[in-house]
């Protein structure tokens, strides 16, 4: 069962799609910092042992409610399909999901060796990507990251989820053995 100050946390989080900073909950629940974090840990195993289709994601020092992964389905059948995207819009997430840092559009073209200002715009528009920041360099060249939506619609709580995936992989890689003749 929900105390009151759980079920008022719930309510903050249910009612926004951003992640909201452990210090905004606070300020929202007149609550100490150590009290939310205790209470969004409480809400976290709540939902764990009650067999709820939400959970309590972290995304650095913020949180946000999500469905659980095993109901992406069911969510799909509501929300409908996540967008179809080309190769050339799917190179460029890649390139910026991966990067270790949020990149230009002149980097993106260098790696992808084409024109890209019209796959960037096309990600903008559906959300996927945004501005983080400016570079402060001569044209001061806008610097793109991915989404939160981008996160869930394949599946990750945050984007250092598909980085440790993508390292693991790396490792497991094994080098091409076959020889030339």
């Amino acid at each position: 069962m929900l105390t009151p100050e759980r079920a008022q946390l719930e309510a903050i989080l249910f009612a926004t799609d951003l992640p909201l900073t452990i210090t905004k909950i606070a300020e929202l629940l007149v609550m100490p910092v150590g009290r939310v974090e205790r209470e969004i840990e409480m809400l976290e195993e709540y939902y764990q042992t009650n067999g709820h289709a939400l959970t309590v994601s972290r995304e650095g020092n913020a949180v946000r409610l999500r469905t659980r992964k095993e109901f992406a389905e069911i969510v799909i059948a509501v929300r409908g399909e996540p967008p179809r995207l080309t190769k050339a819009a799917l190179e460029t997430l890649a390139i910026i999901a991966l990067s270790e840092q949020a990149v230009t559009r002149t980097t993106i073209e260098r790696i992808r060796g084409v024109d890209s200002e019209t796959v960037i715009n096309g990600l903008v528009a559906r959300g996927l990507i945004e501005e983080a920041k400016r570079e402060d360099t001569i044209g001061r060249p806008i610097v793109y990251r991915v989404t939160e939506l981008f996160c869930e619609l394949f599946g990750l709580s945050d984007i250092s989820e598909l980085k440790t995936e993508f390292q693991k992989l790396q490792k497991t890689e094994q080098p091409n053995t076959l020889e030339r003749t």
